[in-house]
């Protein structure tokens, strides 16, 4: 870079406080190896390290936490005398930063979060500062006060054995994709440890465990041991570990034909036996899992029952995911329910809501996820009475709905946007217009990236809500992913460079090698990816 920078050269050392704990560690590993991948040398300290020589190198970045770095944190004391930080900025996830020039004239950054989650998104932000060129990087001048807008920041990765690349993540890569995200801002990742309707003729708890074959179990072992294993990597982060499962599937070795009254091989929790079949298979895995912060358990897509003795079937389900959630407390003292509404109609929705206005303590609810596939709003639900209810697109009835459901949610019960960021077609936001050829060819698991969309919809429904966590299968969609991100963190979607005045039907540009797309061009050609705002 020939261009003079307050800073620039091509080795940067990352320093944590000499008694760090793990977490904090971890921060400051992943900043150097994210360095080191834009191909600028770097490497992790502890601040008493002997073989730490300052002046070897071209920029020092110290970072840490009150607790895990106190001589840091009196640098901060020492500089808000002359540059005090806002009171807005300040709190629990909040972060603070500066460069500086020290004793000896060589450049240095400070980065410092109130606590490690505060810590993981302050570095991230100082490492999107930097810039990147030729095996070097280049710093200007940098102060930085900084708290997230929205409680949680998550992703449902869905890890279940249908349609998605993560069931065949190694731990590095799942490892290396949730520090990348915690860099980013994330605080939640929830996976699919077992899908229970997905895995036929098998109960793993059971006394002794069935397979339908050798080949399940073997798949079934490695795909447990990993999944184990994210939870303990996001433990040590310092972060939430979440686990999506349905509210009414045994174990498939246990299901009975009697039992089908709801949805598939969803039982019908009305039925003693069956609900027993139920909660004994929840507690077979969360006895096993290492680590749980929120369990969450959709109200449908998958699982429900819409039988007469299940119906009203918010007021089943609620009491279904407490009696699981009191399972889970067993062996994670300070787990927590995430509810949804998933396929319910606006008339259930206020079901639900009523329902959990009148429990005396909600405080065991982590929130309620506004959802894909609630009827309300769902395209292909509209064959219902709910078709007057919202129009569509436009979208602007969606926000009178999420304006309504946080309006009648009880108090201290929050609020949080689960968009399905991986489908086109059949899903809660779909591609309009897309090219019927293409469409069924690939169904609704194309190769697609939509960021303006989802950035349009997050500022339009975002302001009603405590926060975020979307639906993904892991193909697809990283762009989209880091845009919603940074809509979360910044609250205001700054980072987006063209935010459109409102939500317009566009035409979606397909993108195959060699020109225009036809039937032959996509039953021959792949990858290809679509490109749609």
């Amino acid at each position: 870079m020939s261009q003079p920078f307050w800073c620039q050269g091509t080795r940067i050392a990352v320093v944590h406080g000499a008694d760090a704990p793990a977490a904090e560690r971890i921060v400051a590993d992943t900043a150097a190896r994210s360095i080191r991948e834009r191909t600028v040398e770097s490497r992790a300290f502890a601040a008493d390290d002997p073989a730490l020589d300052s002046a070897s190198w071209d920029l020092v970045l110290h970072v840490g936490t009150p607790d895990g770095y106190p001589s840091l944190a009196e640098q901060f004391i020492e500089h808000d005398r002359l540059r005090p930080a806002s009171p807005l900025t300040a709190g629990s996830e909040s972060s603070r930063g500066f460069t500086y020039a020290g004793d000896n004239g060589m450049p240095g950054a400070a980065v410092l979060g109130d606590d490690v989650v505060g810590l993981w998104l302050g570095t991230g932000r100082f490492l999107r500062h930097l810039m990147w060129l030729n095996a070097e990087f280049a710093c200007a001048e940098w102060s930085d006060d900084f708290r997230p807008s929205m409680r949680l920041r998550g992703e449902v990765l869905s890890s279940h054995d249908v349609s998605n690349t993560y069931m065949n993540w190694s731990i590095e890569q799942w490892e290396r994709y949730i520090q990348d995200m915690a860099l980013w801002g994330m605080n939640l990742f929830v996976t699919i440890p077992v899908h229970y309707a997905h895995w036929l003729g098998m109960d793993p708890w059971g006394d002794p465990p069935v397979y339908a074959s050798d080949e399940q179990r073997a798949k079934f072992e490695g795909h447990w041991a990993t999944q184990a294993r994210v939870s303990e990597i996001v433990r040590d982060m310092g972060l939430q570990y979440g686990v999506w499962i349905p509210a009414n599937d045994p174990a498939m070795a246990q299901h009975r034909p009697e039992w089908d009254r709801g949805w598939r091989e969803y039982v019908c929790p009305s039925m003693p036996e069956a609900r027993d079949a139920i909660l004994r298979s929840r507690e077979g895995f969360l006895s096993r899992l290492p680590h749980l912060d929120i369990l969450f358990v959709p109200s449908a897509d998958d699982g429900g029952c819409w039988c007469s003795d299940c119906v009203p079937w918010s007021e089943t389900y609620v009491d279904l995911v407490r009696e699981q959630h009191e399972i889970a407390r067993r062996y994670h003292p300070n787990v927590r329910a995430m509810l949804s509404n998933q396929a319910l109609t606006h008339a259930e929705n206020a079901e639900l809501c009523e329902g959990l206005r009148s429990l005396d303590d909600t405080s065991w609810i982590a929130g309620v996820a506004w959802a894909p596939g609630s009827n309300e709003l769902f395209r292909h639900a509209r064959l219902t009475e709910e078709w007057r209810w919202a129009e569509w697109p436009g979208f602007g009835d969606e926000v009178a709905s999420v304006q309504w459901f946080r309006r009648n949610l009880p108090p201290g019960v929050d609020l949080y946007l689960y968009p399905d960021i991986t489908h086109s077609l059949r899903c809660q936001y779909p591609i309009w217009e897309i090219e019927p050829v293409v469409g069924h060819a690939y169904h609704r698991d194309p190769v697609f990236f939509r960021p303006d969309a989802y950035h349009d919809l997050y500022q339009r429904t975002g302001p009603f809500c405590d926060g975020s966590f979307p639906y993904s299968e892991g193909m697809r969609t990283i762009r989209a992913a880091q845009r919603a991100i940074s809509s979360l963190t910044t609250g205001d979607g700054t980072w987006a460079t063209r935010p459109p005045p409102s939500l317009r039907r566009r035409r979606t540009r397909w993108r195959t090698p060699g020109g225009r797309t036809s039937a032959k061009r996509i039953a021959s050609t792949a990858p290809f990816a679509i490109r749609s705002k």
